[in-house]
């Protein structure tokens, strides 16, 4: 069953959850405005369940971190 929430940090275990839109800007540490560019430019994508449901895939964000400490943490 796919978990739609966030309990703790530790989501190895999890094959596909889930985060909303403040789950993952504490996760990455930013803001708002930094999270629509970031899905504006495409480095993310949000998941949309009608009009005010948005979720983003959690091993996409741990993927685009990855990425970018592979590159001294630039983004």
């Amino acid at each position: 069953m796919t978990s739609f929430l966030i309990r703790n940090t530790s989501l190895a275990s999890a094959p596909f959850t889930l985060v909303t839109p403040g789950q993952a800007k504490h996760h990455l540490q930013i803001g708002a405005t930094k999270l629509a560019k970031l899905c504006r430019e495409g480095e993310l994508t949000p998941i949309k369940f009608g009009r005010r449901c948005t979720r983003f895939r959690w091993d996409e964000i741990e993927a685009f971190i990855e990425a970018h400490a592979q590159n001294g943490g630039a983004v």
